[in-house]
């Protein structure tokens, strides 16, 4: 699985951890910024589809909002890996953008 791809499925797994997601369709349109279908197509695909950085800003800005929403109610843990997938996602824009 591609970084790109292993971070997206990454932020889905802990959305769905926290309960802000309940599916990849709900995933797709409220995180990504895509049709309710891309992350079925992203699976469907074995992964091998690199996200656009148009998703991987959305993803970016999103995961920012929330962590900022929720600052003081998330247990340390759920901030820490938020910080994570934040850092992979940034790094993710700025190696594409170059």
């Amino acid at each position: 699985m591609r970084e790109s791809n292993g971070v997206i499925v990454d932020s889905y797994k802990l959305l769905f951890e926290m309960k802000m997601v309940y599916s990849h369709n709900q995933f797709s349109r409220d995180f990504l910024g895509k049709s309710s279908r891309y992350m079925s197509w992203i699976c469907a695909n074995n992964h091998q589809r690199e996200p656009s950085v148009e998703v991987c800003v959305n993803l970016y800005v999103r995961l920012i909002k929330l962590k900022e929403k929720l600052n003081g109610d998330l247990c340390q843990t759920y901030c820490d890996k938020l910080d994570e997938i934040c850092i992979r996602v940034w790094n993710l824009i700025t190696g594409k953008s170059l």
